[in-house]
């Protein structure tokens, strides 16, 4: 990642990309004395506390003076398995992610809103919010897939986020068929309903 080297501070979630429990994550920082001076607080209880520089007072950089011990749980599958059994299973779902950006590219009535980031896609209907909203409930009513919804610069995007490691290519594609499903009941409303309105404008 170039620049990465003048970031004061980076954050990793492994629970997104590493398969590990949700609240493991890592704060990694170039001046660890900024959170000390950020967030420390002391008082007459805590005169047992070291300074020093021996070893790190893991009460200090945060609020609540202490914290639990969620390294061990990524620690533990780490040194169990090896990094290697990670990037085999990480692998195919980046490869995956690709994979839909571009289908979902050559989808008609479909918008890819940003560029694919490791396992995390957005897209939506090119006719509008309300297409999108109704393609949105559409798929995750099938019970086949499921995927979220933000807004990208004041316009609804569907959220597609690969992070299980048993996806596989025919789940993908029926995701696809659920939106071409969809799309062609949306274009075929449309059609009957400017139907319904000429009938309406002749008679």
């Amino acid at each position: 990642m170039a620049g990465i080297e003048k970031a004061d501070s980076i954050v990793v979630d492994p629970h997104k990309s590493l398969f590990m429990p949700f609240e493991i994550r890592a704060l990694l920082v170039a001046d660890r004395s900024r959170l000390d001076q950020q967030y420390s607080k002391w008082g007459g209880y805590m005169r047992d506390v070291s300074k020093g520089d021996t070893l790190p007072a893991f009460c200090l950089p945060g609020p609540e003076l202490t914290r639990l011990f969620r390294g061990l749980e990524m620690w533990v599958p780490l040194h169990f398995h090896g990094v290697s059994v990670f990037r085999q299973l990480l692998d195919p779902v980046l490869n995956l992610t690709l994979q839909a950006k571009d289908r979902l590219v050559y989808m008609t009535g479909i918008e890819v809103v940003s560029e694919s980031q490791l396992s995390i896609v957005t897209f939506r209907c090119t006719d509008g919010d309300h297409a999108s909203q109704s393609l949105f409930e559409k798929i995750n009513a099938s019970g086949h897939a499921h995927v979220s919804s933000c807004t990208v610069q004041g316009k609804l995007a569907l959220r597609l986020v690969l992070l299980n490691p048993n996806i596989t290519e025919e789940k993908l594609a029926n995701l696809f068929r659920l939106i071409d499903e969809s799309r062609c009941e949306q274009v075929f409303g449309w059609i009957q309903k400017s139907m319904e309105m000429i009938e309406q404008r002749t008679t």
